[in-house]
């Protein structure tokens, strides 16, 4: 990131660049994104962040033990000279709670998922995909786990309803990004809840499996056609 954003500065004002490292940066920050998130009507998980242990067992308490943990910000870490990544959890009986104690940590409820989407904005068109994580069991709490997996479950594109299309190109726009990809779950009562947006994320296996034209739509935005 550091490269790129030296690059940049080197780069004419009028260049497009997708994205803007100052912003990804403020955008990989998960945690005020979710209070911004809210701002603009999007559905969130109730979310605690804390590093007493008592507050963190009484979040788990409220929703009996059905709660997640998660990165607040990108989800890797790196020990030595290698790099892990650090999925979402759900809480078992092994967290040890007085680790807390060293870090600040991010405790969310479970979502009940009927279905997941990634959405992909580019510019200012929005490429929903849905897919049903619950059948897969390395999907069920984060399905980057199941790694190409994912792959295997059936995918497709729908259409999302126009308010909550303008929610998120509002919440994109407030970060001045050119690409965004927005990860939410469809709750059993088809309700959408935002979990995260990534202004780097990957996208181009719902291409794979849908059809969904998102490399030619990224080709004409550099090109100033879309």
């Amino acid at each position: 990131m550091a490269v790129i954003r030296a690059f940049s500065l080197y780069l004419p004002e009028e260049t497009l660049i997708i994205d803007n490292p100052d912003a990804v940066k403020l955008a990989s920050n998960k945690l005020p994104q979710l209070k911004i998130a809210t701002k603009f009507h999007l559905a969130i998980p109730d979310t605690i962040t804390t590093n007493n242990p008592k507050m963190a067992k009484q979040f788990i308490n409220k929703y009996k033990k059905n709660v997640i943990v998660k990165p607040m910000s990108i989800g890797t870490a790196e020990y030595g000279n290698k790099a892990f990544s650090v999925f979402t959890s759900k809480i078992d009986k092994s967290i040890d709670l007085s680790l807390v104690r060293n870090c600040p940590t991010l405790f969310q409820e479970n979502i009940r998922k009927k279905s997941e989407l990634r959405i992909t904005i580019i510019g200012n068109r929005i490429f929903a995909v849905e897919f049903d994580t619950q059948k897969l069991a390395e999907a069920k709490i984060d399905w980057r786990q199941a790694g190409d997996k994912i792959a295997t479950i059936p995918h497709k594109a729908v259409t999302l309803p126009d308010k909550l299309k303008n929610n998120l190109l509002a919440l994109k726009n407030y970060y001045g990004l050119n690409f965004a990809a927005i990860d939410m779950a469809k709750t059993p009562e088809n309700e959408y809840v935002f979990f995260e947006l990534n202004p780097a994320g990957q996208f181009l296996w719902l291409e794979d499996v849908t059809g969904v034209p998102l490399a030619e739509e990224m080709g004409k935005f550099l090109l100033g056609k879309s």
